[in-house]
């Protein structure tokens, strides 16, 4: 399923075969979630889970639960990460009940939850 928003974004599912949820902007980076088994997904906030991509000006990505937990990814250009501890930069994932989950990639632009 291709949901083409407006002409800064792409939002592609794959199949739940392959269970990845990719999210591209204009600057080409590449939100991967994995374990779509768990996610009902839509675009704007109809079903059990909503994934939202706010402008490049806020440079926000909100990740919305059942159980209204909300997790942010804030200044994302400036996250080379990788998973694993194979770069030099970490970010965190907050949500409501206060439990950080770290983000690694090892491609500065590809963030797998």
């Amino acid at each position: 399923i291709n949901i083409r928003g407006r002409a800064t974004r792409t939002f592609t599912i794959r199949s739940r075969v392959s269970r990845v949820l990719s999210i591209r902007s204009r600057a080409c980076r590449t939100f991967t979630i994995r374990s779509l088994s768990i996610w009902s997904i839509t675009i704007r906030g109809r079903a059990t889970r909503t994934f939202t991509i706010r402008s490049r000006v806020s440079r926000v990505l909100s990740i919305r639960s059942r159980a209204c937990r909300t997790f942010t990814i804030r200044s994302l250009s400036i996250w080379p990460i990788t998973i694993r501890g194979r770069a030099t930069r970490t970010f965190t994932i907050r949500s409501r009940v206060s439990r950080v989950l770290s983000i690694r990639s090892r491609a500065c632009r590809t963030f797998t939850i």
